[in-house]
């Protein structure tokens, strides 16, 4: 009977966020988390007023494939744009702030599980 080596099977690496795990820089990470805000609370303020994306692209003179673009976070949307849809709505500094914090911790806490 011969004995076979069994190769050790590395330990997966485990990343604390996705910024961690795509090597993102510290500028890199805040934008994402920007957008990441902008982008939920786009949407909730929308659905909030019970708009549809199209009614909320005829208020910011744009279409709903851009609406819908801002509201998934895609690259291809400035964010100047998304930022005019939030405040659209009456979006604040202080409540996108407040949002970033609790994407943030939320992000942070799944990565500990």
């Amino acid at each position: 009977m011969s004995k076979t080596k069994v190769k050790a099977v590395p330990k997966p690496q485990v990343y604390a966020t996705a910024g961690d795990l795509l090597g993102l820089s510290t500028e890199d990470r805040h934008l994402a988390e920007l957008r990441v805000a902008v982008s939920y609370g786009v949407r909730q303020l929308r659905e909030k007023a019970g708009l549809t994306q199209a009614e909320l692209a005829d208020k910011i003179e744009s279409s709903q494939a851009r609406v819908a673009r801002i509201e998934t976070t895609s690259r291809g949307v400035s964010l100047d744009l998304a930022f005019r849809a939030y405040f659209a709505f009456g979006g604040t500094l202080e409540a996108l702030n407040a949002t970033r914090s609790v994407l943030s911790r939320g992000a942070k806490s799944n990565a500990a599980q």
